[in-house]
């Protein structure tokens, strides 16, 4: 079954929100075009560094992936 992505307009809703009673605002990234999984992994771990020295807020990021395929846990090893 193929299920196929659809472009939800958000340009009404706000950019900035508060989780918490006085809690930095959260950022929102939308990235246009495919993000591959190792730069999106760094700059997720980057960002986490950066929230717990408070130089940075929170952020959602909406981004895709190119295909990722995996074998999973029980999978052999094999050399292609």
């Amino acid at each position: 079954m193929t299920s196929k992505l659809k472009y939800i307009d958000h340009s009404h809703l706000s950019n900035h929100f508060k989780t918490a009673h006085q809690a930095s605002p959260v950022e929102w990234k939308i990235s246009d075009n495919l993000v591959e999984y190792p730069e999106a992994l760094r700059y997720m771990q980057e960002r986490v560094e950066n929230i717990s020295a408070k130089i940075a807020h929170e952020q959602v990021w909406l981004l895709e992936h190119p295909s990722l395929y995996t074998a999973g846990t029980s999978a052999k090893k094999k050399i292609y």
